[in-house]
C-alpha cells in the first residue's frame, strides 16, 4: 500500500462529510417540517383552535429558510388545550434539534475547509459529474489559475492531460491512481500527483485529487548529483598529476638535475591544490549542515579588514597590483569574525587571480540605512580592474563549481567553490551578497553586515 494511501482515503471521507454535510441537513429539516404540518392538519381537522397561537406553517417555512435563525419561545399551557400545547412543544422540541445538528454541521464543515486551506499540498474536489467543487489556495498558487475554480472541468485547472485522464478514469473505474508529472517552465516544476475516488457506503460521491510538490526535492538530487560529478573531476586531475609525474620520477628522472626538481615542484602544486579542494569542500559541507550555528558578535571592522588584506598582500605584491583600503576602521558589526574573515579573504583571493599585473584592487565600506525596521548596515565592497565577468554568467558566479573561464581558472589555482561559500556565510548571517560588473573593466562584489 502507498504511504499515500491512508491519507487520500481520510481526506477523501472528510470532504464527503463536507458535501454531503448540507444534504443531510436539508433532510432533517424537510422531514421534520413534513411531519408538523401533517400533524397540524390532523389536529385541525377535529376543532377550531380556541387560542391566538403562531402561524405554525410560517414559523416551519422560516426555519426551513433559515436553519440557524434565532427559535420562536416555547408555548405556554395556559389554558390551552393540552394535546394543543403538547403538539407545539414537541414542533419547537424538533426545531431544536435541527438547529443544533444544523449548527454542528456548519462548524464541522467551517473546520474541514480551514484544513483543507491550510495544507501545503494542492487539493481539487470533482463532483459525479466531473466539475470542480473545491480547490484550495495551494492549488491556485501551483497552478497559476485565479478563483472561483468551483464549476471549472479538472483540466482548467491541472492543466495537464495526464491528470485529467487520471481523474476522468477514476470516475469512471473508482480505483485510485498515481502519476508524476512536469510542468514545463519557466520555471519548471515537478508534481506527484494522488487522484482516488469518493465513494462513502459505496456510493460514488465524485472524486479527490492531491498534488505534492516535489520541485525542492528533485532540485536537491540535481545538485548533489552535479556536486559528486563534478568533486570526481576536480579530484581526479590533481590526482592523475602526481601520479604520472611521480611515476616518471620513479622511472629516473629523480636523478636529472633540471627535470627532478621541476617534476616534484608540480607535485607539491597539484598536491597543494589537492589541499585547497579539500578544505573548501569540508567548509561548504559545514555551512551547509543542520544546525549549524553563527557566533555573532560585536567586531570591529578595521580590524577584519586588516587581516584580510594581510592574506593576499604577497600574492598581490608578485603581481604589482596596488591593495587600497577605503574605510573608518572604528566601525563596528555584528558577525561571526571567524566566517566574514574567510569571506573577505576569499573574495580579495578571487580579485587578485584575476586582475592583470599592474592593477587595483580596493576594499571599501560605507553605512547603509535598511529599508525595512531592521537598522543600520555595513555594505563591504572588493572591487577590481581585472577582466570582469560577462552578463550572461555574472547571475551564476555564486554557484558552486561553476567558473566563467573553465581553463584559466583551473590553471590559476581555483576550486570553483570560494564564491559559493562565501554567499552561504553571508546568507547565514540573515544578509545578502551579490556582484557588478563590466567585461573588460572589473569587478564589483557586495555584501552587507548589521551595523553594532
Amino acid at each position: 500500500m502507498s504511504r499515500w494511501s491512508a491519507p487520500v482515503s481520510l481526506l477523501a471521507v472528510g470532504i464527503w462529510a463536507w458535501l454531503a454535510g448540507t444534504a443531510t441537513t436539508w433532510l432533517i429539516a424537510g422531514l421534520g417540517l413534513a411531519i408538523a404540518v401533517n400533524l397540524v392538519a390532523l389536529a385541525g381537522r377535529g376543532r377550531r383552535w380556541r387560542h391566538p397561537w403562531p402561524d405554525l406553517a410560517a414559523r416551519l417555512r422560516r426555519q426551513a429558510e433559515d436553519p440557524l435563525a434565532e427559535l420562536e419561545a416555547q408555548p405556554a399551557d395556559e389554558g390551552v388545550d393540552t394535546a394543543e400545547v403538547e403538539l407545539l412543544q414537541a414542533v419547537y422540541s424538533l426545531q431544536q434539534a435541527c438547529r443544533a445538528r444544523v449548527s454542528a454541521l456548519v462548524v464541522q464543515k467551517a473546520r474541514l475547509e480551514e484544513i483543507l486551506q491550510a495544507l501545503g499540498d494542492g487539493v481539487l474536489v470533482t463532483d459525479p459529474g466531473g466539475q470542480v467543487v473545491f480547490g484550495n489556495a495551494a492549488l491556485t498558487r501551483m497552478s497559476g489559475v485565479h478563483p472561483p475554480l468551483e464549476g471549472r472541468l479538472p483540466v482548467e485547472v491541472a492543466r495537464h492531460r495526464e491528470v485529467d485522464q487520471a481523474i476522468e478514469q477514476c470516475h469512471q473505474t473508482q480505483q485510485s491512481a498515481v502519476l508524476e508529472i512536469v510542468r514545463r517552465g519557466p520555471p519548471e516544476a515537478f508534481f506527484e500527483v494522488h487522484v482516488a475516488p469518493i465513494r462513502p457506503g459505496g456510493e460514488a460521491l465524485g472524486t479527490v485529487t492531491v498534488f505534492h510538490d516535489t520541485t525542492r526535492v528533485r532540485q536537491l538530487e540535481r545538485v548533489r548529483r552535479d556536486f559528486v560529478a563534478n568533486v570526481s573531476h576536480e579530484l581526479r586531475t590533481p590526482l592523475t598529476a602526481i601520479r604520472g609525474y611521480a611515476e616518471t620520477l620513479a622511472e629516473g628522472a629523480l636523478n636529472d638535475p633540471v627535470a627532478g626538481p621541476r617534476f616534484v615542484q608540480v607535485i607539491v602544486n597539484h598536491a597543494e591544490r589537492l589541499q585547497r579542494l579539500l578544505d573548501d569542500i569540508l567548509d561548504l559541507s559545514r555551512l551547509e549542515a543542520d544546525g549549524f550555528d553563527v557566533q555573532l558578535a560585536a567586531c570591529r571592522l578595521g580590524d577584519l579588514l586588516e587581516a584580510a588584506m594581510a592574506t593576499v598582500t604577497p600574492a598581490a605584491a608578485q603581481k604589482g597590483l596596488q591593495l587600497t583600503v577605503e574605510s573608518d576602521g572604528e566601525q563596528r558589526v555584528t558577525c561571526d569574525a571567524r566566517l566574514i574573515g574567510q569571506a573577505l579573504t576569499n573574495l580579495l583571493d578571487n580579485a587578485v587571480k584575476y586582475t592583470p599585473a599592474g592593477g587595483r584592487v580596493t576594499l571599501r565600506t560605507h553605512r547603509q540605512t535598511a529599508a525595512d525596521t531592521s537598522g543600520q548596515r555595513v555594505v563591504v565592497e572588493v572591487s577590481d580592474t581585472g577582466i570582469g565577468i560577462p552578463s550572461a554568467d555574472l547571475h551564476r558566479v555564486f554557484e558552486r563549481f561553476y567558473r566563467v573561464d573553465k581553463g584559466r581558472s583551473r590553471a590559476m589555482g581555483g576550486t570553483g567553490l570560494g564564491l559559493a561559500i562565501v554567499r552561504h556565510i553571508v546568507e547565514a548571517h540573515g544578509q545578502r551578497v551579490w556582484a557588478t560588473s563590466s567585461l573588460g573593466e572589473g569587478s564589483v562584489f557586495s555584501f552587507t553586515l548589521a551595523a553594532a
